[in-house]
């Protein structure tokens, strides 16, 4: 055993050199293995948080929804009272924290959903758009026609009721795809549920089929 051990110490001493570079490889090895552990414990809290987060945004996202579907459903209320030439009040906005809601979702969730997500808040951020430009009086737009803008902003929020309605399974966890857009048969039904039929209304239904 003990010539051994000599042998060994002995061939050591010989190649020196070459035992410096097979401990300092050893040693580079090693190193690369505690990094690349710490990389990935790092992207697995960092998933973990993500996933928290996501579930925690998810959670709240029904309430977001509802009032988003409120703020839709008022926004055809103020379209209306203003072609009625009626003041309908304050122009209805949805609040900074709905929105954040949505961001926190978009930021947390995978591609699918997460694109799902932002083509929603396009649509939302257009329609808010188009509401803003309506004047409380007619005489103040003057680049562009009164009635059909009204009538863009009804159509415009009831296909956002719609969208974000659709919203509402995977909201509450009853499904895990990607929400769908909204179809022209969900708004018609839409418009013939809140009394906007083509009876009553056959300019803005020419208008919603020239759209499709």
């Amino acid at each position: 055993m003990e010539n051994i051990i000599e042998c060994i110490v002995v061939w050591i001493y010989r190649h020196e050199t070459l035992t410096t570079g097979i401990l300092a490889l050893i040693a580079a090895f090693a190193t690369v293995c505690v990094v690349r552990c710490q990389i990935q414990q790092t992207e697995r809290l960092h998933k973990v948080e993500l996933k928290r987060r996501h579930s925690a945004a998810r959670a709240v996202l029904p309430l977001v929804l509802s009032q988003i579907c409120g703020y839709a459903t008022a926004s055809i209320t103020y379209a209306m009272a203003l072609r009625d030439t009626k003041f309908p009040g304050p122009v209805p906005i949805v609040s900074n924290d709905a929105i954040n809601v949505l961001r926190d979702v978009i930021e947390t969730a995978d591609e699918e959903i997460a694109a799902s997500f932002r083509s929603l808040l396009s649509q939302l951020q257009v329609q808010a758009a188009m509401l803003r430009d309506l004047a409380p009086f007619q005489g103040k737009l003057v680049e562009f026609d009164f009635e059909e803008s009204v009538l863009d902003v009804i159509l415009d929020s009831t296909r956002l009721y719609v969208h974000v309605s659709n919203f509402f399974d995977y909201s509450r966890f009853e499904n895990d795809s990607v929400p769908l857009d909204s179809s022209d048969h969900q708004v018609e039904n839409r418009l013939n549920f809140l009394g906007l039929n083509k009876d009553a209304e056959p300019v803005l239904w020419q208008r919603f089929q020239n759209d499709v």
